[in-house]
């Protein structure tokens, strides 16, 4: 009974050290066909900042450090979605982690207005469905990147 205690406790404390960062993930062109993969992003790797208009939701962040102690940041942007192809851009990163994380360069990447994750606000992916509302939220996260830097 110990033994079989003490194997669950091995692969639960494992499973639970593999979770707490995002992994990477070379999807395929089928997986994108038939609806992107479920992934669950870790809520250790998930941020948020405000948005310059109060009473919009916060800019929502992904962020995956290398590591080692000093390193540079490639801030990935994505492109705009189409109506009926709205996703988070976590696929986008973690398609590309592995090289950058190779490199020691630690990886950021936003959100569109409307996407959290699996969640996603067609309304309100619409309403700020502009090519100037990413260029906005890029620059309010830069500044809050120079007040906030990183950490290790």
């Amino acid at each position: 009974m110990s033994r079989l205690l003490l194997m669950l406790c091995i692969c639960f404390s494992s499973f639970a050290v593999a979770a707490t960062e995002i992994t990477t993930h070379k999807y395929t062109d089928l997986e994108r066909q038939n609806g992107d993969p479920k992934y669950e992003i870790p809520s250790s790797s998930r941020f948020t900042t405000k948005r310059i208009e109060g009473d919009s939701p916060d800019i929502v962040y992904y962020v995956s450090r290398p590591s080692r102690d000093k390193f540079p940041i490639a801030i990935w942007v994505g492109g705009l979605s189409l109506e009926d192809d709205i996703s988070s851009i976590i696929h986008f990163h973690r398609y590309f982690l592995e090289e950058f994380l190779d490199l020691g360069v630690e990886v950021i990447t936003l959100e569109q207005q409307g996407v959290d994750g699996h969640k996603i606000n067609k309304t309100e992916f619409m309403e700020h469905y502009t090519k100037s509302n990413p260029l906005i939220d890029y620059r309010t996260f830069i500044e809050h990147l120079k007040k906030h830097p990183p950490l290790r």
